[in-house]
């Protein structure tokens, strides 16, 4: 009774409810099952068995999808809160306990779609060594395949790339031009959070990003960014001359430093000679 205790408050804690729990314990158990039969060198058993991995993948990826937008709701509306007690004078220990929590959890929610999306990202290519073809993942994704081999520029990139960079399971008919959230999208999502997770805590990932952002968007690129987090903990926005601009807040607000700001308009103004005023 203790250990089953303790797996429901685990369970509790990080807000997984037991149908996402089900999934995560059959998805583990399909990942042996692949193995095995690869092992015992039962293709065809092996192509099957990876086929329902990735779909049980694309349930946890709801799942904790869902988990991160209910995180950042709440997220959002304690620090509303609680910017309204400060403005009336009012302080609630409470209130921060309450935050912090929210932003481990939207933290760790993050970690586990990104983890889910390399996982995805190897399943796909596992699949497709196994014999799965083009029709399976159109299929899969839902997706027409006609539609998809005309866009793909290289036919032979692996499911994976393909996946990611053309986005299958994504359907917006309100398309705005970029990924958003609430689109039912579980591939697109995880796949997209590693590759983030990649470019932002990995060096090769970082230098790759920033080179197709210079080859891009030169302009823009020239005038970036870098957010950079203290001893303390608090973000601060830099320019590419290590001058700081601003400082970000839990909500992602940002408080201008003037000075910095004005340095920084004085050192790109061209400067000009006072006109002569000698008579």
């Amino acid at each position: 009774m203790g250990f089953g205790g303790s797996k429901l408050e685990i369970r509790v804690e990080r807000g997984i409810s037991l149908k996402e729990e089900v999934v995560i314990y059959k998805a583990s158990e399909y990942v042996g099952k692949v193995g095995v039969s690869v092992h015992l060198g039962r293709r065809e058993k092996a192509r099957q068995q990876a086929k329902t991995l990735l779909v049980l993948y694309r349930l946890q990826s709801r799942y904790t999808s869902q988990r991160i937008t209910n995180a950042r709701e709440s997220l959002r509306s304690v620090i509303r809160g609680q910017k309204k007690l400060k403005s009336a004078g009012i302080t609630i220990p409470l209130v921060d306990d309450r935050k912090k929590k929210l932003q481990k959890d939207l933290q760790v929610a993050e970690s586990e779609l990104a983890l889910l999306g390399e996982q995805i990202f190897e399943t796909l290519d596992l699949w497709e060594s196994l014999g799965a073809t083009m029709e399976d993942l159109c299929n899969l994704c839902n997706c027409d395949l006609t539609q998809v081999l005309a866009k793909l520029d290289t036919p032979e990139m692996p499911f994976s790339q393909i996946t990611c960079v053309y986005n299958l399971d994504y359907k917006n008919p309100h398309d705005k031009g970029w990924l958003e959230d609430e689109v039912d999208a579980p591939f697109t999502h995880a796949l997209k959070a590693y590759l983030l997770d990649r470019m932002l805590h990995t060096e090769k990932g970082r230098a790759a990003a920033r080179e197709a952002m210079e080859a891009v968007f030169p302009e823009i690129m020239e005038n970036a960014l870098t957010i950079v987090t203290d001893a303390d903990g608090v973000q601060r926005l830099i320019d590419k001359d290590g001058v700081e601009i601003a400082t970000l807040d839990e909500g992602g607000l940002i408080s201008l430093n003037t000075v910095s700001v004005l340095q920084n308009q004085d050192r790109k103004r061209p400067h000009t000679q006072p006109a002569d005023q000698s008579v």
